[in-house]
């Protein structure tokens, strides 16, 4: 049984994205410049004097475009995150940015799985916070510290078991964008003894990208104050562009873990690139 190399993965993911970077930004440039351009419309919207004296500024008209952008979001960021594991695990594939990041079957099913498995996560997650505070409610009034004591641990348990699932459930995603119909059962069985270890690079793999944001966290947050348009976008731009950037590494993550382990396990032929 192969066992993934967590720090060689998250090495030859970011390496993979920066020789790459050109077919990156021409996949994410579209992407970017959409969700930059409807922040900035959001934000201008939420600091206009007919926002300013509202309760809360994202009410109105603003509300409303961040309401319709959602679904825009969700379609762009999943289309990137199949064309970009397809990107590595179809190299020599050679189509257009349009046909890239247009909707197919293995779009809906790559929809379809990222709903399914985030319910099952979240249920989990739900399910371990409930069950930590029906014990610690338990204790009664009086109690306070016992009970705290009983819920962290309970609520880290279920935390842990999330984090497993993630991992354990992770290779559907490279599956559907090359049209492998992996079954749930069968993913579960495939990551036997790497679970742990795909959560891992998951969560390790977006420390830099979330180092860098928070790194110019200020200026941006200073920017989005600004009444000027130019000055938002500029800071939109930059913020979709280190969104785009986590996800293109985190997907090549995942990719590389499909490769080595179904290739490892004969499975399924993977060219390398």
């Amino acid at each position: 049984m192969i066992k993934l190399s967590i720090w060689s993965t998250i090495r030859d993911s970011y390496a993979f994205v920066w020789r790459g970077r050109r077919r990156f930004l021409s996949l994410a440039a579209p992407a970017v410049v959409i969700l930059a351009i409807a922040s900035t419309l959001v934000a201008w919207l939420a600091v206009t004097p007919a926002s300013a004296d509202a309760e809360n500024a994202m009410t109105g008209p603003a509300a409303v475009l961040l309401f319709l952008t959602m679904p825009v979001a969700v379609f762009l960021w999943l289309v990137f995150s199949v064309a970009w594991h397809r990107r590595f695990l179809v190299p020599g594939e050679s189509v257009t940015v349009g046909a890239a990041l247009g909707w197919s079957r293995r779009h809906s099913r790559f929809l379809l799985l990222s709903i399914a498995v985030g319910l099952l996560i979240a249920l989990v997650m739900v399910g371990g916070a409930l069950a930590a505070f029906a014990v610690s409610s338990l204790f009664g009034v009086g109690q306070e510290g016992l009970a705290n004591d009983v819920f962290l641990p309970l609520y880290l348990v279920g935390l842990a078991c999330a984090l497993v699932i993630s991992g354990r459930l992770a290779l559907l995603f490279p599956a559907a964008a090359v049209d492998h119909r992996m079954t749930f059962g069968e993913c579960w069985a495939t990551t036997r003894g790497n679970g742990w270890r795909l959560a891992i690079i998951l969560f390790l793999v977006a420390v830099p990208v979330w180092a860098v944001a928070n790194l110019i966290s200020a200026p941006i947050g200073y920017f989005g104050q600004s009444n000027s348009l130019t000055v938002i976008l500029l800071a939109g731009l930059v913020d979709q562009t280190l969104g785009f950037v986590g996800v293109a590494v985190g997907v090549t993550a995942l990719s590389i873990a499909y490769r080595a382990i179904m290739g490892a396990q004969g499975r399924v032929s993977i060219t390398e690139e």
